[in-house]
């Protein structure tokens, strides 16, 4: 099994993706989904205004 990741799908080469046998696209997660997911950090390692600008950035 080989399991890749990439943001620039379109600079993969063609030959490399007819190899894979299925693609999964997995969305940019929601304001919400990243505050949770940055939530996860140690309270003393991440700032409040830092965790509220990363968690809505675009």
């Amino acid at each position: 099994m080989i399991l890749s990741a990439t943001n620039r799908l379109h600079m993969m080469d063609e030959a490399f993706l007819r190899r894979m046998s299925g693609k999964i696209f997995v969305g940019r997660p929601s304001s919400n989904a990243r505050r949770r997911m940055l939530q996860t950090i140690p309270y003393w390692a991440l700032e409040p205004e830092l965790l509220d600008r990363l968690s809505t950035a675009r």
